[in-house]
């Protein structure tokens, strides 16, 4: 259900409403099972989503609403962090 709808916001209490649990339950849960929180999580699907986008030739100022991220900035550093570089470095890499 995450990687389906990891553009949306989502929160412990909009998964816990659709799949009947208590969001403190599903919190702890998803921390055990996963070994991250859903924020963690989230951001990494997205991230990668945009790294695949980039390297398919989607327009680099589109990417951080279109994976869900609602600051540019915040979204741009991160995938600095992660990737160790910038969007626009993977799109012309890639022959975009």
């Amino acid at each position: 259900m995450i990687d389906n709808r990891d553009a949306e916001p989502l929160t412990y209490r909009i998964i816990g409403r659709e799949v009947g649990r208590d969001p403190e339950h599903l919190e702890r849960r998803f921390s055990a099972e996963c070994g991250v929180t859903l924020h963690a999580y989230l951001r990494d699907v997205r991230l990668r989503r945009a790294y695949a986008l980039a390297r398919s030739g989607k327009k680099i100022e589109s990417l951080p609403g279109t994976v869900g991220f609602r600051s540019k900035g915040g979204f741009f550093r991160a995938f600095r962090s992660m990737f160790g570089c910038t969007p626009g470095a993977i799109a012309s890499t890639s022959g975009s």
